[in-house]
């Protein structure tokens, strides 16, 4: 389980099993940009019928 298990929205409480840690907070940038990784950002297409 990752961090998304705390929030509220349904979108982003069916990826909260999923592998990759999410947070959105400016540390999590500062810590990408000083360990030169890159940022991964999801605009949020849930429209696959399957999935749903």
């Amino acid at each position: 389980m990752n961090r998304l298990a705390g929030l509220t929205s349904p979108y982003l409480l069916q990826h909260a099993e999923n592998p990759v840690d999410c947070l959105w907070t400016p540390e999590v940038f500062e810590e990408a940009q000083r360990r030169n990784l890159p940022v991964v950002l999801s605009v949020g297409n849930s429209a696959c019928h399957r999935c749903q």
